[in-house]
């Protein structure tokens, strides 16, 4: 185990966030895949995805009979995403002293050992474990082949597992998809979707008019899965709240900028927007921001932003002598209009919960807004039940679009699907989820079976037809994509467990 631990800690300190790419990452592991006994194959996946690295591969290991025959399924792939959402703010990383990409064991507040750092349960470190489970049938004769995945692209798309199913490299009669599952076995979760909705402006261009003083709003959350819905940390909505309490108590505010967010699958912990006030509204406007900053403390406790209840930072400039482009004063309204259209569709989906499921209903979360050419855009993710209509939901909601779009003749609203993972759903009795209970059992586990609110590859493979399940260490809500991501140690040695179970369950 120690041995596996230092992996980790190598693992983990090699920066693979999906928009620059995972080359490095996959160098290091392909190394320590072949010297597990394991014939290694890199897959160059090649994309159009806007922002992303074009450095982006699939790992596959092979223990076994390497031919490949499309007519017969036969094998069991393992498959593990290698890239990550973004560390975030660093200060946020407390246990790792603002590095998030020095990993290190630590103990929590109950004394019990961990591995910390970026993607620790999500999910570099269950790549390891499923190597480490292999290495032991290295000179064994199996009955099938066991295949051994490390994908790129999972949190834009899962790119890399699209580009391992079209390219008929592998034809598993098997896939286990890691994601953490808290060493529990999923065989359904919801389907997760990144919708845009677009407010197109014509720009004003004018004079300072009076409004002659600069001031530049930073919103400090805290990073965390969107699947969840949780709102509180969320940097936009919060900053949107206060520019909502500003205008309320009466401010004349003009403005020129707002954006935040970062990725895919992240809510966002930093948001700015950029304003402009008169200069006799000055200092009361810093007196607000003031009381509004120490309210918000007190409700939030000190846990919440930077870690001592200072939510937002306020920067304060001038006004340049060739004037201001002005967001339309519309905009900010739309933009409103937009989040409490959210908030009524999510209240919809909670009179239709499936208890299975945390939460229990369908969720969406803003997790950017972002500038462009003659608009702003904004970036909702959404998680559905999977037994909800995907097509239905959405060509809804962009009806109720265009419809808070009629009362702005300024601007234009459209909203638009740009990324659909699926749902996925195998019975409980299915043969492959009880021969998976079984090798739970046989690991000393629990034979629990989970839904889950995660998206995973597991959706794609359901879809083009092969037995797929969904396993992992490490806890999810709360935990990862968020700052001092970790897993139980002792979980890493269970998850290890299991594999060789299941291994011997079906391939031995």
């Amino acid at each position: 185990m120690k041995r596996l631990l230092e992996q980790a800690q190598k693992v983990l300190s090699i920066p693979s966030p999906t928009a620059s790419g995972n080359e490095e990452l996959v160098n290091s592991l392909s190394i320590l895949a072949q010297g597990s006994g394991l014939e290694v194959k890199l897959q160059h996946v090649l994309h159009s995805n806007e922002g992303f690295s074009k450095r982006q591969f699939n790992l596959v290991g092979i223990l076994g009979d390497p031919l490949v025959d499309r007519k017969i399924k036969t094998g069991l792939l393992l498959l593990t995403h290698l890239d990550t959402t973004p560390a975030g703010r660093p200060q946020n990383w407390a246990t790792l002293n603002g590095e998030p990409y020095r990993a290190k064991p630590a103990l929590d507040s109950e004394g019990r050992e961990r591995m910390v750092g970026v993607g620790a349960a999500d999910a570099k470190i269950d790549f390891l474990c499923k190597l480490r489970a292999i290495q032991k049938y290295r000179e064994s004769k199996l009955r099938m082949p066991i295949y051994l995945v490390g994908t790129c692209g999972e949190e834009a798309g899962q790119l890399g597992a699209k580009y391992l199913i079209q390219s008929h490299a592998l034809n598993p009669k098997y896939v286990l998809v890691g994601k953490p599952t808290d060493l529990k076995v999923v065989h359904t979760h919801k389907s997760s979707a990144e919708v845009k909705v677009s407010v197109g402006f014509q720009t004003l261009e004018r004079g300072a008019r009076g409004f002659n003083r600069k001031i530049l709003i930073r919103s400090l959350g805290r990073a965390h899965h969107s699947a969840f819905g949780e709102s509180k940390n969320n940097a936009l909505l919060n900053l949107i709240d206060l520019l909502n309490r500003a205008m309320d108590s009466g401010f004349d505010l003009r403005m020129t900028h707002m954006q935040g967010g970062t990725c895919s699958n992240q809510a966002p912990d930093l948001a700015v927007a950029e304003c402009y006030l008169t200069s006799h509204q000055l200092e009361d406007f810093k007196r607000f921001f003031v009381e509004y900053r120490v309210r918000q403390s007190r409700e939030e406790g000190s846990e919440a932003g930077s870690g001592d209840g200072a939510r937002f930072e306020l920067e304060l400039g001038g006004l340049g002598e060739t004037g201001i482009s002005f967001l339309p004063q519309t905009w900010f309204k739309a933009i409103n209009d937009i989040v409490q259209l959210i908030q009524i569709e999510e209240k919809d989906f909670q009179t239709k919960p499936e208890d299975a499921f945390d939460p229990a209903f369908a969720t969406i979360s803003l997790i950017q807004i972002r500038p462009a050419l003659g608009k702003t855009e904004m970036i909702l993710d959404w998680r559905l039940l999977p037994n909800q209509n995907s097509d239905e939901v959405f060509a809804g909601f962009s009806r109720k679009i265009f419809e808070v779009g009629t009362k702005y003749k300024d601007l234009n609203l459209k909203a638009e699907v740009i990324r659909m993972n699926p749902s996925f759903h195998c019975s409980e009795t299915h043969e492959w989820i009880k021969n998976c209970g079984d090798a739970m059992e046989r690991a000393g586990l629990m034979p629990n079976l989970d839904a889950s609110s995660l998206s995973s590859e597991a959706g794609l493979f359901a879809k083009a037809g092969f037995d797929v399940a969904v396993f992992g260490p490490g806890v999810a809500k709360g935990n990862i994509h968020g700052p001092d991501e970790s897993i139980l140690v002792k979980d890493i040695e269970r998850a290890v467990v299991f594999y060789e179970k299941i291994i011997e369950k079906v391939c031995l």
